[in-house]
């Protein structure tokens, strides 16, 4: 029994991009897919001298499996259906994407302008559709089916405190579209053999996570688990979602959030 269920975890054979690839969960995520034996990983990003750096480092400990790092804006259309071609042209069939990538920035309700609250839906919600829609659509013409993951988080289910979090009114509509957008692209892509499924985090430890020492006290205060998850804590429940443990699953949101949802 335990060799079959190891098996349902494994993604050897498989190819896998993931976005926001270069640090934080995206960074987890592709560990955690090099643990699990995944054959090729696609990082994208716009960081390009981390990416690149991330890609070779991990070349080296992971020398069975293949990483290529590739710039992309995801909000940018044309330019997703450029890389995409690419990708192709490079690696071949898709066979896990995971739509990772997403901006956070604090500004008052009142205070938003069409600029600022676009600027967090052409990434979070935009990009996220068009990087699922290009790879979706290989999967589709190539015949492979595949595993989608779209990254929600725990502002999709609950508000942000605003004495601790200011100014999330656009982040948390962006990570709320993102849910409905998997449930909806699951239902639509099933015939496929696609299944759509998000991730929603909770605190993470990451570079764009605030770290000063008041807000961090309070996130373990607040989460049953009494502590911030690491990007690690991330990638492994993704395995999960791309690989074949999780099979017979579409459509649904996987909470990793220490407890904080519940309470």
């Amino acid at each position: 029994m335990t060799k079959i269920i190891n098996e349902a975890f494994r993604l050897s054979g498989k190819t896998c991009v993931v976005t926001g690839a270069a640090r934080g969960m995206g960074a987890g995520i592709v560990r955690a897919f090099a643990d699990a034996d995944a054959s090729k990983i696609v990082l994208i990003d716009l960081r390009d001298e981390v990416g690149e750096a991330f890609a070779a480092e991990m070349a080296k400990q992971y020398p069975s499996t293949t990483f290529k790092y590739y710039h992309l804006d995801i909000s940018n259309y044309d330019e997703v259906q450029t890389v995409y071609e690419r990708i192709e042209a490079d690696v071949g069939a898709i066979h896990v994407q995971v739509c990772n990538a997403g901006i956070a920035e604090y500004c008052d309700a009142l205070e938003h302008t069409p600029e600022t609250w676009r600027k967090v839906m052409n990434v979070n919600v935009d990009g996220t559709f068009y990087t699922a829609q290009a790879a979706a659509r290989r999967m589709v013409r190539l015949k492979t089916g595949g595993s989608i993951i779209l990254i929600g988080s725990i502002s999709a289910h609950c508000i942000n405190r605003p004495d601790m979090q200011p100014g999330m009114a656009h982040y948390c509509t962006s990570k709320g579209a993102v849910l409905n957008m998997a449930k909806a692209l699951a239902v639509e892509w099933a015939h496929h053999n696609i299944r759509v499924n998000s991730l929603s985090p909770g605190n993470i430890v990451t570079p764009i996570a605030p770290s000063d020492e008041k807000t961090v006290d309070f996130f373990k205060h607040i989460t049953p688990l009494a502590r911030m998850g690491e990007t690690i804590e991330i990638g492994r429940p993704a395995v999960y979602l791309a690989s074949e443990a999780s099979s017979f699953q579409t459509g649904t949101d996987v909470l990793v959030d220490g407890g904080l949802v519940a309470l």
